[in-house]
This record gives C-alpha cells, structure tokens and sequence, in this order.
C-alpha cells in the first residue's frame, strides 16, 4: 500500500493568458457599437435602413458591454487557489497530457457531488442547459430575423404576390437554411457532452472508476466515423479500475492547444486537469486526462476540491511561471490533427 507524506501548501493566482487582448476587443466591440448608434441617426437614411442599423450596433453595443462586465471581476479579484509546493512530487510532468481530438470547452465542464455512495466528478447538468437556452435565445430570434429578412426580399425585390405568400415563402427558406444549421449546432453540442468523463470515488475507499472516452484516430478512421464523432458522439470508451491507493495527485496545468496544419492553425488556451497514478512496475507515473476547459478559475478550483476530497497534493502550474513554460512548449510541440473549440 502507498503512502502519502504530509506536504506543505502554498497559494497562488491563477493567471488567465490574454486577458487584456479580451478585454480590449470586447471594449472595442462597445465602442463601436456605442458609436455607430449615436451617430447613424446622421448619416443613414430615415425609415427601416435607420432602424435596422441602430439594431445591429445596439446588439454590438450591448454584447460588449455584457463581456466587459463579466471581465472585470477577474481583473480586479483574481482567484487565488492553495495547492502543493513545488518541492512535492517534482518528478510529476508539469506539462498537460496531449490528446488527440481534444476539445477546449468555454464552459467548465464537470462538477463534483456528493451521493450516499460516495462522490462523483461528472458532466454538469448546466452543460446541457446552458447549450439549450443557447439555442433557444440564439434561434428563435435568428430565424424571425431571417424570415423577416427572406419575406421583404421575395415581396420587394423579387415580387412574389403579396405579403401573405411572401412570407410563406420567406419562413419556409428560414427553416430550410437556419433550422438546418441550428439542429446541426445542437448534436454537435450532444456529441461534445456525450464524450466527457466520469469519474466515481466510492465512500467505501473501494477501486475509483474512470470511464473515458476515445477519440478516432485520424490515420485508421474513415469519413463515417469522423462523422459519428463530431456529430453524434458514438465513440469507444474505455473503462478503467484502480485502487485509491495509487492516486498519488491531482494535477492542473495550462495547455495552448494549436490544432491544423503546420502552417495553417487555430489555438486555444486552456486548463486540463489531470489525475496522477503511481505506476510501480515501470516507476513512473501514469497521468489520466480529466477535463479540458478555457475557465481557468473554475477549472483549478474544480482540481482544489478533487484533490481535497482524494487526499492527495494539488499539484498547481496555472500561474504566470507555469504559462509562461507553456508557451515555449507549445512552439515545439507538433499541432493536433483533429479537434476543436466548443462554447
């Protein structure tokens, strides 16, 4: 059996990378969206033309300011998290554990509860809720907007009968075209939470299981199963038994996840929080990917409470230092083949 020696905690501050880009081009959002209304009434013509553009720079206005808003929290109070020095387990990789496949999701992911059985760290139910109302607050104002757009289009430009019939055909083109879309959207987003991970510690201090899911690997898979990947989320799991005893932490660390072509690709910043297990047959460690989640500030204390109720160090590098590493890494490290962003 394994034994875990009393460790000595610091505290930190969980940095954010490019916190004040974001900020800046959402403060540009507003004052382009603050500007275009005040002065539009000069200079676009008087009737629809005028409202319509006061709308759209309304919506910008408005979108920046909600942005800003929810920004300056962690400017002003940055979270702080206590986890394990850097003398503990300092043969511990720092760097994140490279997944093909990998989602950044905007979002935290999971959440961990507690049951009569003991606790589980699990998909959030505010996942799905939040993807829902995204899509209901999203769509339904999206498709009268384009019904109403199509309907003007076929009764004044293209002079179909009158207005009835017009917009017959105007909402028939919106749900063929945005309905199409919008559904689309939704089983990306059901795939996404189908394939997180859970994780179940029984209070009993019994085997912990951990059910993960396997992306397709982009060598052997053919179109159908990237399809069933991306929108269906029929992937093969793979279910994992180990004794509590050779948990030996848990770990957060910052990833800049580039993905494409070599000249050609997207990135993202993101936490990953990972669970270390001792591997004594080859006196190494084995280091399990848990969740992966641009909320730097949920993703770490997600990682405090995990260890916390594990017993185990937190093994922290979401700070300036430990981002810091991260970028030069990530300017050696060869990008993902396949992957992506999801809100």
């Amino acid at each position: 059996m394994l034994e875990t020696p009393a460790w000595r905690e610091v505290e930190s501050e969980v940095d954010r990378p490019l916190l004040w880009v974001g900020l800046a081009v959402v403060a540009g959002f507003l004052l382009i969206g603050v500007i275009g209304f005040f002065t539009i009434g000069q200079t676009a013509p008087a009737g629809p033309q005028r409202w319509v553009a006061r709308a759209v720079f309304g919506g910008f206005a408005l979108v920046g300011s909600a942005a800003c808003l929810s920004m300056l929290p962690r400017l002003i109070s940055p979270v702080r998290v206590r986890h394990a020095a850097s003398d503990v387990l300092p043969d511990v990789p720092r760097e994140p554990v490279v997944v093909e496949g990998a989602v950044v999701h905007g979002r935290l992911t999971h959440e961990l509860i507690e049951d009569s059985n003991g606790w589980q760290l699990r998909p959030s139910s505010q996942v799905r809720q939040y993807d829902r109302l995204f899509l209901l607050g999203f769509g339904i104002p999206f498709l009268i907007l384009g019904a109403a757009l199509w309907s003007w289009i076929f009764r004044t430009q293209l002079n179909v009968g009158g207005w009835v019939p017009a917009i017959l055909a105007g909402t028939l083109v919106t749900l063929a075209c945005g309905g199409t879309v919008l559904y689309l959207i939704g089983l990306i987003m059901r795939a996404g939470y189908r394939r997180l991970s859970w994780l179940s510690i029984p209070r009993n201090g019994g085997d912990l299981e951990l059910d993960l899911a396997e992306p397709p690997e982009p060598e052997n898979a053919d179109v159908s199963a990237g399809v069933r990947w991306i929108f269906i989320g029929d992937t093969p799991r793979r279910a994992l038994a180990f004794p509590r005893e050779v948990v030996r932490a848990v770990q957060i660390c910052p990833w800049k996840v580039v993905i494409g072509q070599p000249r050609r690709t997207q990135s993202d910043w993101a936490v990953q929080g990972v669970l270390v297990l001792a591997n004594q047959p080859s006196q190494k460690y084995l280091r399990l990917a848990l969740f992966l989640t641009s909320d730097f500030a949920g993703g770490a204390r997600l990682a405090e409470r995990l260890a916390s109720t594990l017993g185990v160090p937190y093994l922290f590098s979401a700070d300036a230092g430990g981002i810091a590493e991260e970028k030069v890494r990530a300017g050696t490290r060869p990008p993902l083949r396949c992957g992506g962003t999801m809100s």
